[in-house]
């Protein structure tokens, strides 16, 4: 997709040092790209159900082969049915 932008690594962990809760249970990210900020925010709690979805079917794949403990799926957040249809955010 040409608008991707994916978030890198230092601005990640700035993103999650600001969180003041210390367990979290779960942690979701509905345009996940190619995952950097659950990947920051999985070392800072590492028991935390991890979500994340992502509208681009080669994105899914990709963090399904590179994190199989995560719950990934695809699904396009703005649309009504698509997160409908999402069987991980039911």
């Amino acid at each position: 997709m040409a608008d991707q932008f994916f978030t890198p690594t230092e601005v990640a962990k700035k993103l999650i040092a600001l969180f003041r809760s210390d367990n979290e249970e779960c942690i979701a990210d509905f345009a996940a790209g190619e995952g950097e900020l659950l990947k920051v925010a999985s070392e800072r709690w590492p028991i935390a159900r991890i979500v994340a979805t992502d509208i681009d079917a080669g994105i899914v794949r990709r963090l399904r082969e590179s994190q199989p403990s995560w719950n990934v799926g695809r699904c396009d957040f703005l649309n009504d049915r698509s997160r409908s249809a999402s069987q991980l955010l039911r």
